[in-house]
């Protein structure tokens, strides 16, 4: 079996931020990457950087099933879009809920349930509805979120005091589960229907 790859410097990719968190292909088969200081983007010839609202990295990518590219960074949320030459640019979404004094969440995870999108911050679990453009905040009090998975249609999260489930907009906490109240996990897999595998840190 042979694999083939290129490798970019930080040089060759407009001297960037040497950090990188996410990446993601859209469906013009641009590659974009999450980076320290934004975003950046190859259209296959050459590297371009751009910001994820005034400041802060890029954290995570997720594109819908309706093909929506959302872009989620530190202070703000929200989609990249092309234009009619096919030039993207950013566009946030957060703008239209926060105030430009309020605390906007770094999101980390993002999930899409029944056409909503669903995005894990530190303290809860943002609900947008694009069809609306309504935004709910929903949080856990005085606790803080590591990270989360998705089980069907709920939202399971690592909470400071445990385990979490989300579900129909509203949290509630897991019993029997009191081994993980001290653990955090940092990633999920799905092995096969009611089975998911989670790393622990050490």
């Amino acid at each position: 079996v042979f694999s083939f790859y290129e490798y970019y410097t930080p040089v060759q990719m407009g001297n960037s931020h040497t950090q990188n968190w996410t990446a993601l292909q859209d469906t013009n088969g641009f590659l974009f990457v999450g980076n320290g200081g934004g975003y950046l983007v190859n259209n296959g010839d050459f590297w371009r950087a751009d910001h994820i609202g005034e400041t802060g990295r890029g954290n995570s990518f997720f594109k819908s099933s309706k093909g929506t590219f959302y872009a989620n960074g530190s202070f703000d949320f929200g989609v990249i879009e092309p234009d009619s030459l096919n030039r993207v640019s950013y566009g946030s979404v957060s703008a239209s809920f926060y105030s430009g004094d309020e605390y906007v969440p770094y999101i980390w995870e993002v999930y899409e349930i029944n056409n909503k999108i669903y995005n894990r911050h530190n303290y809860g679990v943002l609900e947008y509805d694009p069809s609306s453009g309504l935004i709910e905040d929903h949080r856990i009090e005085d606790n803080v979120l590591w990270n989360s998975f998705r089980s069907d249609n709920d939202i399971i999260v690592d909470a400071s005091d445990g385990l979490w489930i989300f579900r129909d907009s509203s949290f509630k906490q897991l019993v029997g589960f009191d081994d993980f109240k001290d653990e955090r996990f940092i990633f999920s897999l799905e092995l096969r229907e009611n089975k998911v595998l989670l790393g622990i840190w050490p």
